[in-house]
């Protein structure tokens, strides 16, 4: 038997066009499955996350549905979290390591949606899994580290996410820089 090949695309398709745009500005897309309901950004220059062609820190990017009408909802069309319409639309861009990206007109409200009312911005909350590593954490070993949940400002010495929003740009960002990359 002989390697099933995926049918080329062609140079002008949104996906090749994306994937070039990406890669030209140092980044490349993963998909971390056959069928992936998420797809990985991340850095090209990055130390490489274990056993793995991506590195850290990456970003998940999520398939939504119901872009064109009716129920819009992340990850999956059928058992997906459902967003309102007026959270989704019209979307604005954001800034993640200097590159624009795509949101929801309201991401703040999209999070408080997706976990469920959860206080996620004051509460990091963390899961069984390491993004550094991919890997799940030991019970036996490791379970006295990682409850789940810590005061975000807990961990601001640590990691940026943690901190709470300044208005506005950051320190030597102007209005031109801004506009050059939207």
């Amino acid at each position: 038997g002989g390697t099933a090949q995926a049918p080329a695309r062609e140079a002008s398709s949104p996906i090749v066009r994306a994937a070039a745009i990406l890669h030209s500005a140092g980044y490349d897309l993963f998909a971390h499955a056959e069928r992936p309901l998420t797809f990985k950004l991340s850095g090209r220059d990055l130390l490489r996350v274990p056993g793995r062609l991506y590195g850290y820190p990456y970003v998940d990017i999520w398939f939504c549905h119901g872009w064109s009408g009716g129920t819009f909802s992340l990850q999956s069309a059928g058992f997906g979290v459902p967003m309102p319409r007026d959270v989704v639309f019209p979307r604005r861009k954001v800034f993640f390591a200097g590159l624009p990206l795509w949101s929801f007109h309201f991401p703040r409200t999209s999070l408080s949606n997706y976990y469920g009312g959860q206080d996620w911005f004051n509460d990091c909350v963390g899961h069984a899994t390491f993004h550094r590593q991919e890997r799940k954490f030991s019970d036996k070993s490791e379970g006295a580290r990682f409850n789940g949940k810590a005061p975000c400002r807990s961990m601001e010495a640590h990691f940026a996410f943690a901190t709470s929003p300044d208005a506005g740009p950051p320190d030597g960002i102007t209005d031109d820089i801004m506009m050059a990359r939207l």
